[in-house]
């Protein structure tokens, strides 16, 4: 599952919670409570993993949707691409969805998405 950087990691309601705050291309953080165990360490750096509901590579930009509602009432956010990591250190490659008249479209990456060339 992929992961979005944390700007910080504070203490959360219990032992085991943190607070993490995740910042959008705008500035703007939402904070989400989570178990400690959920999140990613890679050196200094703390990721909270993250489902990708689209990928704009003109804008190098990423909508990723939280595990569950953020304190600050967010499901959804914008990113930074680089601001993520991702399973096995391997970003994907275009995603394809086919329209219902069989062409395809680049860049939708919901369910029905499949990886690979258009054309």
């Amino acid at each position: 599952m992929p992961g979005v950087l944390c700007e910080s990691v504070g203490p959360g309601m219990r032992p085991s919670e943190r607070a993490v705050t995740v910042r959008d291309v705008r500035g703007h953080g939402e904070v989400i409570l989570v178990e400690n165990g959920f999140l990613t360490v890679r050196g200094d750096k703390t990721y909270l993993p993250v489902g990708v509901c689209f990928i704009d590579k003109e804008r190098n930009v990423v909508l990723v949707e939280f595990p569950h509602e953020a304190i600050t009432g967010g499901n959804r956010l914008w990113v930074r691409s680089a601001d993520l990591i991702w399973p096995n250190g391997v970003k994907p490659g275009p995603l394809i969805f086919e329209q219902v008249d069989g062409t395809p479209e680049q860049g939708y990456t919901g369910q029905f998405a499949t990886q690979g060339p258009v054309g």
